[in-house]
């Protein structure tokens, strides 16, 4: 499990770099055993950034 604090300064870089160390961690896994998790931690923070850092593709 890794969690991303939220907050009106994150970016959408930011998030999707958490999704990809997630990705990382579950490389070579049995998925069938294992599976990483992404905690997005106070999440209507970040709808406060001009950002928009939760409308990434």
């Amino acid at each position: 499990m890794v969690s991303f604090q939220c907050s009106p300064l994150a970016t959408p870089d930011g998030i999707v770099g958490t999704f990809r160390q997630c990705a990382q961690f579950q490389e070579d896994k049995d998925l069938n055993t294992f599976v990483s998790v992404v905690v997005l931690d106070e999440v209507g923070l970040a709808e406060d950034s001009p950002r928009m850092p939760l409308k990434v593709r």
